[in-house]
């Protein structure tokens, strides 16, 4: 089993705005570094910057400190993406995974406050499609530890809706396998392909496809 993805989370009430402004600066120039270096990401980096940028833009009450909340997210999870076994993937399948899996822990923890704030049908959700992972897998990317704690919060009748959808989402793509795929979806599109009903027929979490 790999090791663990370590992601460092801002919080904006624990850091003044002024030091997210130089900190974000940072990060997004040395993503485009990074970019330079690994051809699998110039595309991916640009797209998913401009895409916060713009939802900044359209959303106003998304702050300067989340926008930059989930650009920190992001590079933290470019740094320590090769600390996965990519011994047990195909060299040229490797960097579409893990821009895959990054981008889903980025679509999975980094907006809380724009669900709290908007109708979950009006937000565009980067749904990352994850195929061949056994259970080590999922756990080393820590999404295995996240759905059993949402399981939890399940069981016991205290997760909120934005928990629930996550592990709706992520049950879903442990269970089918999914080939990968990268897509950017309304609320709408998954409500189609998952089904509304789906949450409500978990009865217990097995995350071994």
């Amino acid at each position: 089993m790999g090791s663990y993805l370590v992601v460092r989370l801002y919080h904006p009430t624990q850091t003044l705005a002024s030091t997210h402004n130089q900190e974000a600066q940072v990060i997004e120039k040395q993503i485009q570094t990074y970019s330079l270096k690994h051809s699998a990401w110039p595309e991916t980096a640009t797209t998913f910057i401009q895409k916060l940028k713009d939802l900044s833009k359209e959303r106003p009450y998304l702050s300067v400190d989340n926008y930059y909340s989930a650009l920190a997210e992001f590079y933290a999870l470019i740094n320590t993406s090769y600390s996965l076994d990519i011994n047990n993937y195909h060299s040229e399948s490797m960097n579409d995974f893990v821009n895959v899996v990054k981008l889903c822990r980025v679509a999975l923890l980094s907006y809380p406050q724009i669900y709290d704030q908007q109708p979950l049908c009006n937000q565009l959700i980067p749904l990352s499609i994850v195929s061949g992972l056994n259970e080590n897998h999922w756990q080393t990317l820590g999404l295995l530890g996240l759905a059993k704690s949402i399981h939890a919060k399940i069981q016991a009748d205290t997760a909120t809706n934005l928990e629930k959808e996550q592990y709706d989402l992520l049950l879903h793509l442990a269970e089918n396998r999914l080939p990968f795929k990268l897509a950017v979806l309304t609320y709408n599109d998954i409500s189609e392909y998952i089904g509304l009903d789906y949450i409500q027929t978990i009865t217990n979490i097995n995350l071994v496809p």
